[in-house]
């Protein structure tokens, strides 16, 4: 199992130890974590800025210089899938204001063993559900993993070098997002097979281009292209436009099954 990177952001220090403490008890048989501490919002976005990445944020509400909630504001632009969990001494007011920043769970400071523990047993979970969506891309210079999810599409760039094109960031209903590239010393045959093992909506428009379906918005009948909603505009092969039309179509119906299991 991959390691539970969390961070703590609390300006009292016995909330930070009370809260590390529950996390090391429950991980002490093996369970793999990483935990960074931080004394207030700004120490930990910061952190951010410099490249840290977490799967579990324990956000304290009240702190003196950036609070929890300004802070969570100023994740969320660049995070969508970090758990936040704010840490209060009362939940008036907490739970309502914090629905905006898609909240994981509140835990009173009155109450944290229990809370806390319950919180590591979702967080543990959801890094596992995270582990089968993910693909290891190997670059010259190192390894990156990357959501299969955020792949828009891949091409070939170069005589056995293939380049993904995915999600930096976006809002919530990807109507506005940024992507980057990275390349690969690997054939697209090899790598659409990565790609359908973990998840079976993978189109293969043409020899020398994947595309998520999720991210195809729009068929032009006649020039047989798709456009992606990044605005890219990638071509498909005669030979395939009638298929790739049909399994475009059949993942928008497993979409809707699984928004509608009746």
């Amino acid at each position: 199992m991959s390691v539970l990177h969390i961070a703590i952001c609390d300006d009292v220090t016995s909330d930070q130890r009370a809260i590390k403490k529950v996390i090391e008890e429950f991980c002490h048989d093996g369970l793999p974590v990483h935990i960074n501490v931080y004394s207030d919002g700004k120490e930990l976005l910061c952190a951010y800025e410099q490249g840290e990445r977490f799967d579990l944020i324990f956000l304290d509400v009240k702190m003196s210089k950036v609070d929890g909630f300004e802070t969570a504001e100023a994740i969320r632009v660049i995070d969508r899938r970090v758990m936040l969990v704010f840490v209060t001494t009362m939940f008036s007011g907490a739970m309502f204001k914090g629905f905006r920043y898609e909240a994981s769970g509140y835990i009173q400071k009155q109450n944290i063993k229990g809370k806390v523990e319950e919180v590591l047993v979702r967080a543990f979970e959801k890094l596992k559900e995270k582990e089968d969506r993910v693909i290891a891309v190997h670059t010259r210079k190192a390894m990156k993993e990357l959501m299969v999810d955020d792949i828009l599409y891949v091409t070939m760039a170069s005589f056995r070098t293939v380049e993904y094109v995915y999600v930096d960031s976006r809002n919530d209903d990807m109507t506005a997002m940024s992507t980057v590239s990275i390349e690969e010393y690997n054939s697209l045959e090899k790598v659409f097979g990565k790609l359908t093992e973990k998840k079976n909506d993978f189109l293969s428009l043409s020899r020398s281009t994947i595309a998520n379906a999720a991210y195809i918005v729009e068929f032009d009948n006649d020039k047989k292209t798709v456009r992606m909603k990044n605005n890219i505009v990638l071509e498909v092969s005669k030979k395939r436009w009638e298929k790739v039309k049909s399994d475009w179509l059949a993942h928008k119906k497993r979409k809707i099954g699984r928004a509608h299991p009746f």
